[in-house]
Order: C-alpha cells, then sequence, then structure tokens
C-alpha cells in the first residue's frame, strides 16, 4: 500500500492516543519506518502488522480498527489536498458511491503502483444499492464499511449498512446499503 495509508493509520492513532502510543505501536508491529514518504510504495505486511498492533494495544478487534480508519480516511485525504479531487466525483453519498471506480483511475494517474478495489452496482434506486465489492487484498472489508459511513457522514447523510461477507460461494464482499 501507498505511504499515504499507513501515514494515515500513524495520524489517527496520535490523533487519538499521542505520539508515545504510535511509537509503542509501531515499535509492537516491527516496523521500521519512523515515518512515511506519503507517494511512496510499502509492503501490504506493513500496513497488516500496523493494525494487527493497535487491535491488540486498544483492545478492539483488527475489524474494529479498519473501519475506524476506513470512516477517518474521507476527512484525512481531505485535508492532504485531495478534497478538491473528491469533490469532482459527487457532492451527494450516491454520486460520490456510484463514482468509485472514476475517482480510483484518476489517483491512479498520480500513484502508478495503485491496485484499488473495484466496484460493481445493482439495484440502485434513489435511497438503496449494492455495492459489490471486488479487491485483491483480504480482509479489508470493514475498511470499506467506515469509508461508506465516512462518505455519508461527509454529505450529512444517514445510511445503515448491511454485509455480505465473501465466501467460497461469493468471491467478493456485497454492501447493501440504505439511505435514511
Amino acid at each position: 500500500m501507498y505511504g499515504m495509508v499507513n501515514k494515515g493509520v500513524q495520524e489517527l492513532v496520535e490523533a487519538k492516543g499521542g505520539v508515545a502510543l504510535w511509537e509503542k505501536i509501531r515499535s509492537n508491529a516491527g516496523c521500521p519506518f519512523s515515518s512515511f514518504q506519503m507517494l511512496e510504495s510499502y509492503d501490504d505486511d506493513v500496513t497488516y502488522k500496523l493494525v494487527g498492533s493497535i487491535s491488540e494495544e486498544l483492545k478492539i478487534t483488527p475489524e474494529a480498527v479498519l473501519e475506524a480508519f476506513g470512516e477517518y480516511w474521507i476527512e484525512f485525504t481531505a485535508t492532504k489536498g485531495y478534497g478538491p479531487l473528491l469533490a469532482l466525483f459527487g457532492n451527494s453519498f450516491m454520486e460520490s458511491i456510484l463514482n468509485l471506480n472514476i475517482l480510483h483511475e484518476r489517483i491512479g494517474s498520480i500513484f502508478p503502483n495503485l491496485r484499488p478495489p473495484r466496484y460493481e452496482f445493482e439495484n440502485v434506486t434513489a435511497t438503496s444499492l449494492d455495492l459489490h465489492y471486488i479487491s485483491t487484498r483480504e480482509g479489508l472489508a470493514p475498511m470499506m464499511i467506515g469509508l461508506i459511513k465516512g462518505l455519508a457522514k461527509k454529505s450529512s447523510t444517514t445510511v445503515s449498512i448491511g454485509h455480505t461477507p465473501k465466501s467460497s460461494e461469493l468471491n467478493h464482499d456485497i454492501f447493501h446499503i440504505k439511505i435514511g
């Protein structure tokens, strides 16, 4: 993953628990990097170990860590200069969700090694949709739940999210989103 993701994890931990907590988490994860270059690519294992270390230190599940980070990610990227880019792809919650593939295509021009998920949509109405989350990375569905919540919060929209997890019968996750 790009350093921007790891930098976001770092800033979230520091904002909630301070620099000392971050240093403890980084050390326990065996992370050799004292800081991350936002445009540099890092092995996914660095991120997964950081999430595991946060989970252990805070005594919450890795899924809860990823969900909290997903929600924070929307705010974090806006503060790092990507707010105007996000705004181009939708002012409403529904526009933002339906334009996720296009957004990732544009971001791919900045981050050439980006391996974003792909999204497919079904049963789209004015107040609901089924979002098919297709990713080469394992275990990030909780982050997607947080991202959906973050996008909803950004657009002052109330959503409920159902989840059909990836399984042996289904090769990707599906999020059932209802507005209101």
